[in-house]
């Protein structure tokens, strides 16, 4: 009814539902959060706003433009609102959700992230991204789908490329797969489960189905496959 197709209506709740409502909550420019929470509700009209967030969102909106933080909470917007633009950090800043760039001297952190985060030190995703992460030391997020290059990356899931020195999928809670579907590239490469190809001196994975290409290839058990080890 409202042009976002969630696919079959077969009281599912999937990727496609998913996918649906997160484009919804980008249009409105709500937080990105895939889940029927109450401000999307309320955008629906399936939930009335209380008199306290009427006057609120009259006063203040809950997005920015930009944003200019020196550490968090001596930021020039409140972390609790949204950044659809651009946010500089000089060093430390913080809020639930960046769409555009998010560019820093030392740390950059959002809860949602959709487009590309710049940072001299690091950058962290408490959540989930959609885009680019680029960092001088380490990258964190829970799951991302993208672009992940720093010396260390560490996160729960992603879903495209991961460049660096130590590359680590590991568990972020119970919330994602902790796994890899696509490359991970670095002198030592780590995953769960790795749908795709590890390229480095040392790969490990708990399951895989793909190439491993490194001196040291290990796969679930204390055998390693030197050079290439491919299991379909």
């Amino acid at each position: 009814k409202l042009g976002y197709d969630a696919g079959v209506i077969d009281n599912t709740w999937n990727d496609t539902v998913k996918g649906a409502l997160e484009k919804y909550q980008t249009d409105h420019k709500l937080t990105i959060t895939r889940e029927w929470d109450q401000r999307t509700l309320q955008s629906l009209g399936l939930l009335p706003a209380s008199p306290e967030e009427t006057l609120a969102s009259e006063v203040s909106p809950g997005w920015t433009p930009i944003q200019l933080s020196i550490w968090n909470p001596a930021q020039l917007i409140s972390e609790h609102k949204d950044v659809y633009g651009l946010r500089v950090n000089i060093f430390y800043g913080k809020n639930n959700n960046i769409v555009g760039l998010d560019s820093g001297v030392f740390v950059n952190e959002a809860k949602y992230l959709t487009g590309i985060q710049v940072s001299g030190f690091g950058n962290i995703v408490r959540e989930s991204g959609d885009g680019i992460q680029i960092a001088g030391l380490m990258n964190g997020s829970r799951k991302l789908r993208g672009i992940q290059v720093a010396l260390l990356g560490n996160i729960g899931e992603i879903h495209g490329l991961q460049i660096g020195t130590f590359n680590n999928i590991s568990p972020q809670g119970n919330r994602f797969e902790h796994d890899v579907v696509g490359v991970q590239i670095g002198a030592f490469n780590n995953g769960a489960t790795v749908t795709g190809i590890q390229i480095g001196i040392m790969n490990t994975a708990d399951d895989m189905k793909g190439v491993q290409i490194g001196a040291f290839n290990f796969k679930g058990d204390p055998f390693f496959f030197p050079l290439i080890n491919a299991r379909f």
